[in-house]
């Protein structure tokens, strides 16, 4: 009875085929991989994770996040509005970009000394537009419900993404090889989503006029005003060691840290993002039937946590030697700043439920606070390793259980909305 029921349950269905997606996704990557590190070593793969980490700035700016309110309205052309507003945004924001960096943005980025990637900052113009697609396709299947679409798209793109790192790699091993193919792999994935959806977000008879536009901007004002500021607060967070490793330690050190983190980052990508884009139609749904929603937000959080100890406590322990044994002697490095890497990215596995319930119980200005302290501390932490310490495992460190405190903040928060969320309903 227990099976029938579990089988029969559409939300563990939903995360299973993510999941089912996302872990070929990644046994792809992880397969390839080590023949990646190999061809080109910690340098050019510094360089992409600090064009990644740049990425990871621009994610929650180029339309302003408008795209998570995709999924909120009760009726699809609404919803259709908000992906026009979007990407009528990211065009502008893309123009923006370009004259910025036409003028400015190359010699901003001596100042922290890795001209390297000055050269390729002509290409964030096009990022953005691409960005911009792919976050708006992700948020209408999620809505649609399509995530069999999902699931197929990840595969193939982290097929071609990895198999044209290593063809290009055999004859340019070089920076701008990874950097340009990571930049059209995102375009690779809309078109992916947009075609295998039969063009679904697109319908003739919608008639978008200036004023709807304008209408639908005003009443999702909240994620410009609070989510967008929060996502990019804590992207530059998240981006900020591998820029300030690349500044200070160099892009070999960045190379290490970046290789720890996408390692780290998988079990997140695995699971994590499974549960988060199944999670946030289905609490929103509750709320919109005056559900509880504290009991299904805590049991989502604790199941997380009982399986993502097990890879981050192998890493905790084993970390160097895997890495050493996995991706080449010369990446054990890697692997003594994945011990540390690990309580963030458990951190952050744990609280993705707790991520998509925040537009649901209308929060964004207390993640927003929560978001500005703790990206000061994490900041702060980095700085000082950086000046008194001088060691990048100690920046590692600081900054790795800085970030845990902060995200177990954020956790302790959306529980008390929650609950008085619940309380509400029984009154």
């Amino acid at each position: 009875m227990l099976w029938n029921r579990l089988k029969n349950n559409k939300f563990l269905k939903n995360v299973a085929v993510l999941m089912s997606g996302t872990a070929i996704a990644q046994i792809i990557t992880f397969s390839l991989m080590p023949i990646i590190t190999r061809i080109y070593g910690p340098e050019p793969i510094g360089v992409l994770g600090t064009y990644s980490a740049i990425i990871m700035f621009l994610g929650p700016l180029v339309s302003l996040t408008y795209p998570i309110a995709i999924v909120l309205p009760k009726n699809d052309y609404k919803a259709r509005s908000i992906a026009k507003l979007s990407f009528l945004i990211s065009i502008f924001i893309g123009l923006i970009a370009g004259l910025v960096i036409l003028f400015l943005l190359e010699k901003k980025l001596f100042f922290f000394d890795f001209k390297i990637v000055s050269s390729f900052v002509y290409l964030l113009p096009i990022l953005i537009t691409f960005l911009s697609l792919q976050q708006i396709m992700e948020q209408w299947l999620i809505r649609k419900k399509l995530f069999n679409i999902q699931a197929k798209t990840s595969i193939f793109q982290s097929l071609t993404l990895n198999l044209s790192k290593i063809g290009v790699g055999f004859i340019y091993p070089y920076a701008i090889s990874l950097i340009i193919i990571q930049t059209f792999s995102i375009l690779f994935k809309f078109l992916l989503m947009f075609l295998m959806s039969n063009k679904s977000i697109l319908n003739s008879t919608d008639k978008h006029k200036i004023k709807d536009i304008i209408k639908i901007a005003k009443e999702y004002y909240d994620f410009p005003l609070y989510r967008a500021p929060q996502v990019f607060i804590n992207s530059i967070s998240q981006g900020i060691p591998v820029v300030l490793f690349a500044s200070y330690f160099g892009t070999a050190t960045a190379g290490f840290y970046s290789l720890g983190k996408q390692v780290l980052d998988t079990p997140i990508q695995l699971l994590g993002k499974a549960v988060q884009d199944v999670f946030y139609p289905q609490i929103n749904e509750f709320a919109s039937k005056k559900k509880e929603l504290t009991p299904f937000l805590f049991k989502a959080i604790v199941s997380l946590f009982i399986i993502g100890i097990v890879p981050f406590g192998i890493i905790i322990i084993f970390g160097p030697y895997i890495f050493s044994l996995v991706f080449g002697s010369q990446w054990g490095i890697a692997g003594e700043y994945a011990r540390w890497i690990s309580l963030v990215s458990l951190s952050m596995l744990i609280t993705r439920p707790v991520i998509v319930s925040i537009p649901v119980l209308g929060i964004q200005k207390q993640l927003l606070l929560v978001e500005i302290i703790g990206t000061i501390g994490k900041i702060g932490s980095i700085l000082f390793a950086i000046n008194f310490l001088r060691e990048p495992i100690y920046a590692v460190i600081l900054f790795s259980v800085t970030s845990a405190l902060m995200y177990l903040s954020l956790m302790f928060i959306t529980f008390m909305k929650s609950k008085q969320f619940d309380t509400r309903l029984r009154q």
